[in-house]
């Protein structure tokens, strides 16, 4: 077992669920030429708990059956969320890769849709290069984390430290996870952690 990653019942899958798993696990072992089906199938199997029949946990089953990290399997889960956001039949070009995606994971998913419209509009000729992309997301946190009003002075200063806007956005995509598997208790732990995050002692 992967250690930090609670242990789950080994429950038997349905038929259903058996043919769903074989169905993602296609898309993963054979990458169909894009990380965001890739990511589009993990997200089915952790969600559904597929990997149960084998596996306590997803983490377990990502580095076990694909050699996946944690960190790569949730950024690849993240780009495929993110890419369902975007509206369809619009002419809008779609991002090509995770690591066109990446940076766009330190916003909020919602934030997303308009995040790509910007940073396409900004581009020249359309080729949205990586620095384009930087720039956008500068810009995007800057205005959500804005300027904190510092309560002596009056005067506003930039907060302190790093935006933890990955780790915020690992942790709540757990505890929806844990909320709809009836895991209350963990999910209020993932919770308390966002907020030490977010307002550290």
């Amino acid at each position: 077992m992967v250690a930090g990653e609670p242990s789950e019942p080994a429950t038997a899958l349905s038929q259903n669920e058996r043919d769903e798993l074989e169905e993602c696990e296609g898309i993963v072992e054979k990458g169909l030429g894009t990380c965001f089906e890739v990511g589009d199938a993990l997200l089915r199997i952790r969600d559904s708990r597929l990997y149960r029949d084998t596996h306590t946990t997803f983490q377990q089953y990502c580095q076990e059956r694909w050699h996946l990290g944690r960190s790569y399997a949730w950024r690849i889960m993240g780009a495929a969320e993110r890419m369902k956001l975007l509206p369809s039949g619009d002419n809008l070009p779609r991002p090509a890769n995770e690591f066109q995606m990446r940076p766009f994971l330190k916003l909020a998913p919602e934030e997303f849709p308009g995040a790509w419209k910007r940073a396409v509009k900004t581009a020249k000729e359309g080729r949205v290069t990586l620095s384009v992309v930087k720039a956008v997301i500068r810009e995007l946190l800057a205005n959500t984390q804005g300027m904190v009003r510092s309560p002596k002075k009056g005067k506003r200063s930039k907060p302190k430290g790093k935006w933890p806007g990955g780790q915020v956005l690992m942790l709540l995509t757990e505890a929806k996870r844990q909320v709809k598997n009836g895991e209350s208790d963990k999910a209020l732990a993932a919770l308390e952690k966002i907020e030490g995050l977010l307002f550290p002692a």
